[in-house]
């Protein structure tokens, strides 16, 4: 999903094979930095949200909890505010993204 020039939410999921499910922003061409990000759905109040290495993992028992909460929100909202913790910031639409992420399993589950 992308919002403008360097704006990207990539969610990475391969069941069945060795590479990572995870959860990724990306806000003018930059990843996450810190240990945070917030999220707000649909106009919603924010939520924070942890990050590993600036993003969503899901191969321990908490990641693969907040992995599993963030991509059912993605899936069931139709719009996302993004903010890193230095204040970049970006929305998104979610139109048609229950059937591009279809089935997703956290790894921690695999």
């Amino acid at each position: 999903m992308t919002s403008g020039a360097g704006n990207q939410i990539y969610v990475g999921c391969d069941c069945g094979s060795a590479l990572p499910s995870s959860i990724r922003f990306t806000l003018a061409g930059s990843e996450a930095t810190g240990d945070r990000i917030f999220l707000s759905f649909d106009g919603g109040d924010a939520e924070t949200i942890s990050v590993w290495d600036g993003e969503i993992t899901s191969d321990c028992r908490a990641c693969a909890g907040t992995f599993d909460h963030v991509l059912e929100r993605l899936k069931e909202h139709s719009r996302i505010r993004v903010m890193f913790q230095n204040g970049d910031a970006a929305s998104f639409t979610l139109k048609g993204s229950s059937g591009a992420i279809g089935e997703c399993i956290a790894d921690f589950w695999k």
